[in-house]
């Protein structure tokens, strides 16, 4: 019995389609021109280029560029405001670090993600695969939380984590339970804003991804087909063996990831089929004498033919879902 593994890694874009999600909520223009309407809920993990939104619900779809909004706020889900603020750029890939750790500001007018409000507001912005982080204290302006990568004279990674610093002096609490020295990322600092927050019972509401769940979706795969084979006794004779159904069991086990509507999933789809068949080959002829007659006659030739096999694949891969 032969036992063959097939492992495939692949990328599916699921053709599935629904009403798309519109949400009720409200834009501001640069002018200061609040309207309210009926906007398309994308779940952004980065901020958008523009948004679409309708005015009515049987309204036709319009959309609005950023550079003309000054706030988006979407059903106390999604916050976003466009603020003047001090950014340092700097290029995340880590063969193209620079070998600076001073970090260069300077002022941009950015459309920023709200992600955790309060006593101190959490905020962020993403370009070019890099995460910036700001904060802003009542009645204060909104700061940068410095953070960045840079090469060191020995050639190695090196961080400027001055961030922790602004944790530790500028948004500290009596309570042992916060910890400055976390890690630059959405998850810690949510996290972290959320208990300075907490501790001045001022917590608002917290806008970011990192509290919502993934999805795992488990499902039983069955199914039938026809599968033929054939054999290498001769080219030239009938070789196949006959068509027979083939059995193939699997399960698809699916995490759909918390953000973009959950439009996005990674799976992967064990399968286990097997195929047997025995069947008589006619392989060829030889010569053979008639005793009788003396009469030479092509006798035939037959070979009994066997086959067993099992195999199981191994597909992963990911999927996105249109909505």
């Amino acid at each position: 019995m032969k036992f063959k593994l097939v492992f495939a890694l692949f990328f599916i874009i699921g053709n599935l389609f629904s009403q798309a999600k519109f949400e009720k909520g409200y834009y501001l223009t640069m002018e200061g021109n609040k309207v309210d309407c009926l906007i398309k809920n994308e779940d952004w993990i980065n901020i958008p280029s523009s948004i679409d939104y309708k005015i009515h619900e049987n309204s036709k779809v319009n959309t609005i560029h950023k550079k003309s909004l000054k706030k988006v706020f979407i059903n106390q889900k999604i916050h976003l405001e466009k603020h003047l603020v001090k950014v340092n750029r700097y290029n995340g890939d880590l063969n193209n670090l620079d070998k600076s750790r001073t970090s260069k500001f300077e002022e941009e007018e950015l459309l920023l993600k709200v992600l955790v409000e309060g006593k101190a507001n959490l905020y962020k912005y993403n370009s070019g695969g890099v995460d910036y982080f700001f904060y802003k204290k009542k009645d204060s302006k909104i700061l940068p939380l410095e953070f960045k990568l840079y090469k060191t004279k020995k050639n190695t990674l090196g961080k400027n984590l001055n961030y922790q610093k602004t944790l530790r002096e500028e948004l500290d609490c009596n309570d042992t339970n916060l910890k400055s020295n976390i890690t630059y990322n959405e998850k810690n600092l949510v996290d972290y804003f959320t208990k300075y927050n907490s501790c001045h019972n001022s917590l608002k509401t917290v806008y970011s991804q990192t509290s919502k769940k993934g999805k795992l979706n488990i499902y039983a795969k069955f199914s039938i087909g026809i599968s033929k084979s054939s054999n290498s006794f001769s080219a030239s004779l009938n070789s196949y063996f006959d068509p027979k159904i083939a059995y193939k069991i699997g399960t698809e086990i699916e995490y759909v990831f918390p953000f973009n509507n959950n439009k996005w999933s990674l799976f992967t789809e064990p399968t286990y089929q097997s195929y047997n068949d025995e069947k008589t080959f006619l392989t060829g002829y030889k010569e053979v004498v008639v005793p009788s007659s003396g009469t030479i006659v092509n006798q035939p030739i037959y070979t009994e033919g066997k086959i067993e096999y099992n195999s199981i694949e191994l597909p992963i891969g990911g999927r996105h879902y249109f909505f």
